[in-house]
């Protein structure tokens, strides 16, 4: 009985905290840095593979990534993963509490001009 218990418990536990594939629908399209004059990411645009970060130094990064439960984990070939802890996901806005080398919040909204 406490096997069972503890299994299901553990099964619950992982569902709840499983990435739908809706969470990533809701990343797809492109993104806009709230604060004005940000040199690096005031742009970041997610497709069904991957994502592009954009700065304003014309330098164009581009990562394979995943969300697992609250993170966004960032592939470059390069470095290894990095993990980025998205506080508030939702069809409009996109807040990470970092984001690569910036340890402050990061908010960003849905870029509705295209």
């Amino acid at each position: 009985m406490f096997f069972l218990s503890s299994g299901l418990i553990l099964l619950f536990s992982c569902v709840t905290n499983k990435t739908t594939k809706n969470d990533w629908n809701k990343l797809i399209g492109i993104w806009r840095l709230t604060v004005k004059y940000q040199t690096n990411y005031p742009t970041i645009q997610f497709t069904k593979d991957g994502a592009v970060f954009n700065s304003l130094a014309d330098t164009i990064y581009g990562f394979s990534c995943t969300l697992k439960k609250k993170d966004l984990i960032l592939f470059d070939g390069i470095n290894p993963e990095t993990h980025n802890k998205i506080i508030k996901l939702t069809q409009d806005s996109l807040i990470f509490a970092n984001l690569l080398e910036h340890k402050t919040s990061q908010v960003y909204i849905r870029d509705s001009s295209k």
